[in-house]
């Protein structure tokens, strides 16, 4: 529980929403096309005004442009860590008051000009907003809104600012670590479950038939993941689905070491898998240590009752991995 002093502090604490910024960081490099090409390279961009100086000239930009999506790239090396910030402050009120676990629930982007190799950039950074106490699936605990304005050395001109939405929230209590399991102890915390709507009832249908089931356009054939409302390919809205044969690769993974969260026992991995049928599908990799996870892993479909009455399709290393190694 919350006590009248820790109330008193985060009150406190909301002096320093809507105040003006208190902390600058000047990117150490101006905007440059090595960044640029590292940056499209890995998100698969293949936008030509952004590489290309030929194109990019007879384009609308009149020359190459950095992607929009890049703008909390230039400062983000030096944006890590402690600088006695507004921000930090705020965040150590919630810290010392027990809402150490965060997770970001929101990151909103307005792009207010174009920016081009050779502009150097600084970032300018303030608390937007701070909540009440709210009740989550997570935890108990406060949504911070952090702004972060960016702008042009020298001229001061905005070209873009950036909303994160933080949830901070106290952490649940640990899992016992041997001889029990979350479907064995009620009073463990429950996994979030996910919001089921017209778009991916289908979806949920097929785990209750243990059946992993892909959206698929009914007009041009092509296969997606997550289920949505409409083909990226073509723009149909008509729909069918496919039942994947459950068997993939690993493309990429991460192990969540912290926070914790509730239902789950970290560290484990978690992995886009690119599946047999074209698409790509993110789970939980389980029956292997995380540590022994690695890109490029034959996984299959396994069917687990991660607590009583909620079944998840989740993946493992497939038969025969061991042996193929």
């Amino acid at each position: 529980m919350t006590d009248d002093a820790t109330i008193a502090a985060i009150e406190a604490a909301r002096a320093h929403v809507g105040q003006p910024p208190d902390d600058e960081k000047v990117a150490p490099y101006p905007v440059n096309e090595a960044m640029v090409v590292h940056w499209v390279r890995a998100f698969e961009e293949t936008n030509p005004v952004y590489t290309d100086p030929e194109v990019a000239a007879a384009s609308r930009h009149g020359g190459v442009v950095a992607p929009p999506a890049m703008l909390g790239s230039w400062t983000l090396e030096i944006s890590a860590g402690k600088s006695g910030s507004a921000r930090d402050r705020v965040f150590g009120v919630l810290d010392d008051a027990g809402y150490t676990a965060v997770v970001a629930t929101d990151y909103e982007h307005d792009y207010l000009r174009e920016v081009r190799p050779g502009d150097h950039l600084y970032e300018e950074i303030s608390i937007e907003s701070l909540s009440d106490v709210k009740t989550t699936a997570l935890g108990e605990g406060y949504f911070v809104t952090v702004r972060h304005d960016y702008k042009l050395l020298g001229s001061g001109e905005a070209v873009g600012v950036a909303r994160m939405r933080l949830l901070k929230f106290r952490p649940p209590p640990a899992k016992p670590k041997a001889g029990q399991s979350a479907v064995s102890d009620p009073g463990s915390p429950r996994r979030p479950r996910p919001p089921i709507n017209r778009d991916n009832a289908f979806f949920w249908e097929g785990v209750e038939a243990r059946e992993l089931r892909i959206q698929r356009c009914a007009a041009c054939g092509t296969l997606r993941h997550p289920p949505r409302p409409m083909c990226g390919a073509c723009g149909a809205t008509e729909r069918d689905t496919v039942t994947s044969a459950g068997r993939g690769t690993i493309h990429s993974y991460v192990v969540h070491h912290h926070p914790p969260l509730p239902g789950t026992d970290p560290p484990f991995a978690v992995a886009v898998i690119d599946l047999d049928e074209g698409v790509r599908f993110v789970s939980e990799i389980v029956d292997i240590d995380p540590a022994e996870v690695t890109i490029g892993m034959a996984v299959e479909l396994t069917w687990r009752e991660v607590e009583p009455d909620y079944i998840l399709p989740l993946f493992a290393p497939a038969l025969g991995q061991e042996d193929d190694a």
